[in-house]
């Protein structure tokens, strides 16, 4: 305070310079959609326990578009088994949308998947005794739209796919490349908070490669959260993130590029390696996962 001085040696105290006002916390953000904490898998075999998963802890953030590679038996789609609830963890927790649900029972797994979580599986599991867009309708349905929201939903993705010709045909008349776009189809026809996909493009020739890639990267750009097992690192070099296993444990965790909406899709459409400096962090990233490929 200042004095100022008045007639009789009286003093007013004026107010001096206001102290700066402490700056507020930034509200914290959303959490992350997936966390997974020290979880690990040991399966039990003739010759006795065989660890599969080894401690992984993970983080997905909502709308991330994350590929997991690693050399075959390195752990890759009995992670994302363990995700998905196909698997129960031997230890460690799993985290989804704020919930645990490592301990949920197998039939509120059934619930959750059939509303929140879309599985895009390696061997399709298409309904044999159904036509493809039976198949992709009954996802929807289950998922909770109404029959008219089933068929629009159902024919948007069948055409974005370039599977409308095929509606009526029973999977078994269908080439593998076709089964794995009606399943991605299928995992998709909920809109899911999650999306698991396990070798979407393993069975397919370039060009229905790049339809399955941008129909995954419309997706994300729509907000759509992606973690997708690829043994194929141009395919990985699609999404914002790559992770790398090595005997069922985490060995990299790279950015390809700023993470963003529509990131990591410039060198999906043609399925080629990026190119640039050597240095950029994109292509060191994509060199470190190739050395791991092997």
């Amino acid at each position: 305070m200042i004095g100022a001085r008045l007639a009789g040696g009286a003093t007013r105290s004026r107010p001096g310079p206001a102290a700066p006002a402490s700056p507020r916390p930034a509200p914290p953000g959303p959490p992350d959609l997936l966390r997974a904490s020290a979880i690990t898998k040991i399966f039990q075999a003739d010759g006795g326990q065989v660890p599969a998963i080894r401690g992984v802890d993970l983080t997905l953030g909502r709308g991330q578009f994350v590929a997991v590679m690693g050399p075959s038996g390195s752990g890759k789609s009995t992670l994302l088994h363990l995700l998905g609830g196909l698997e129960r963890p031997t230890s460690g927790e799993i985290w989804l949308d704020g919930r645990r649900v490592d301990t949920l029972s197998q039939a509120k797994w059934a619930v959750l998947r059939r509303r929140h979580v879309g599985f895009v599986f390696q061997f399709f599991n298409l309904l044999s005794n159904m036509t493809v867009a039976d198949n992709v309708e009954l996802a929807a349905l289950m998922g909770g739209a109404t029959r008219r929201q089933a068929a629009q939903r159902r024919d948007e993705l069948l055409g974005e796919l370039g599977l409308r010709g095929r509606a009526d045909a029973a999977p078994a008349r269908l080439s593998g490349g076709e089964q794995q776009r009606v399943a991605l189809a299928r995992a998709m026809a909920n809109r899911p908070s999650l999306l698991l996909a396990d070798e979407p493009t393993g069975n397919l020739d370039s060009a229905a490669s790049r339809a399955v890639l941008r129909l995954l990267g419309r997706a994300h750009a729509d907000g759509q959260t992606i973690l997708m097992v690829t043994h194929d690192a141009r395919v990985a070099s699609a999404a914002e993130r790559v992770i790398c296993l090595s005997d069922g444990m985490v060995v990299d965790d790279a950015l390809m590029c700023p993470p963003g909406p529509a990131a990591g899709l410039t060198a999906a459409p043609g399925l080629a390696a990026p190119s640039g400096p050597p240095a950029s962090p994109s292509s060191a990233a994509l060199a470190r996962v190739l050395r791991l490929r092997g």
